[in-house]
């Protein structure tokens, strides 16, 4: 018995955190002023939040190479809310250091359906995914494999030793007025 469990939401990507900029800047540690910060790639998360959760402040100041970068891409991992982080050099103006903060968010769940199985199977998954699934909250992998999980107990109570879920997830269509 294969169930297929289908999320409609964005794709998520591999996992990349990574530091770049002006190469000459890492030959020996040095402090820089914090002189701006840019935030790229968000769509629901506030730029001045993702700033305010990686700890960076405009007019402090940074060693490069230092932890201080490594530190802020920590930070914003630690809240969940991106696939990806990167933490770039925009630009240096004399002690000024310009970053631009790249993310990209994880997706949100806005529905999810099943497919290989019969309806009055669909409800009872349905109560057994609530609390687990739920449209607006943002897609983990542990959201993802405590669904398989649960699904795959539901089929082994009724017998079903060998039932595989498959998770798909596809991108919302986008609507235009």
């Amino acid at each position: 018995m294969l169930l297929l469990l289908a999320f409609f939401a964005g794709a998520n990507s591999g996992i990349i955190a990574q530091e770049s900029g002006d190469p000459d800047a890492y030959n020996a540690p040095q402090p820089y002023e914090l002189g701006g910060i840019k935030v790229t790639g968000n769509v629901r998360a506030d730029a001045s939040t993702i700033i305010s959760l990686s700890g960076l402040r405009i007019g402090s100041t940074i060693i490069v190479p230092g932890d201080d970068i490594q530190q802020a891409i920590k930070k914003l991992w630690k809240v969940k809310l991106f696939t990806q982080v990167d933490i770039y050099v925009d630009k240096t103006i004399g002690n000024s250091m310009f970053l631009e903060v790249a993310v990209k968010e994880r997706t949100k769940l806005s529905s999810f359906e099943f497919s290989g199985i019969g309806k009055q199977d669909q409800t009872r998954l349905r109560e057994e995914l609530d609390g687990y699934l739920l449209a607006g909250t943002i897609v983990t992998e542990n959201a993802k494999v405590n669904s398989i999980n649960r699904i795959k107990a539901y089929f082994e109570d009724k017998g079903f030793y060998d039932a595989q879920v498959e998770i798909i997830e596809k991108e919302d269509p986008i609507i235009v007025n």
